[in-house]
């Protein structure tokens, strides 16, 4: 008994904090249509639409890629114990934008900062732009940039850049120079 309740009221806070940070992450007709992100009993991912019906199959692969970044981040807080500043862990993600929209984006830069004690981003020049650059700098947490040049002998040179430095090698159109 004591396992199932403790195991149970941890997938209730799991399951709210993944919630919050996908209403977060995601615009005003997501947040109406998709109630909420449930953790089952045999801890699968549920998305529920606002009938209380399981919508998951139905969401695209940018909103698929947002529930799981915050099933991820619901999953740190509770191991970490708390909801207040950053959690104490780096987030690497590996092309974190390729199935997402600029909306997306966006929100995934203005949020993640924040809620990680440091974010590393794995990019490629399509989908880190000079915009996605732009509203990451703004935000004040980004410290460093590196690009991986390959050089004529066959090896791979690494490039460090401040943020405001990288600009010149981004193009707005999302291809890298």
């Amino acid at each position: 008994d004591v396992f199932h309740d403790f195991t149970e009221g941890l997938r209730r806070t799991i399951s709210g904090a993944a919630t919050e940070y996908f209403h977060r992450l995601v615009g005003e007709d997501s947040q109406r249509a998709l109630q909420q992100v449930v953790v089952d009993g045999r801890y699968s991912l549920e998305v529920r639409d606002k009938f209380d019906q399981d919508f998951l199959a139905n969401i695209s692969a940018g909103q698929r890629q947002l529930v799981s970044i915050a099933f991820i981040l619901a999953l740190a807080e509770a191991a970490g114990g708390t909801a207040e500043g950053p959690l104490p862990m780096p987030l690497f993600m590996d092309t974190p934008f390729g199935r997402l929209d600029f909306g997306h984006r966006r929100s995934l830069l203005l949020t993640l900062p924040d809620e990680c004690s440091q974010w590393v981003l794995l990019v490629t020049g399509t989908e880190f732009t000079r915009s996605e650059a732009r509203i990451l700098r703004n935000g004040s947490r980004w410290s460093r940039a590196y690009r991986l040049e390959a050089t004529d002998d066959g090896s791979t040179e690494i490039r460090q850049f401040t943020p405001d430095d990288i600009f010149p090698v981004l193009n707005e159109g999302g291809a890298a120079k």
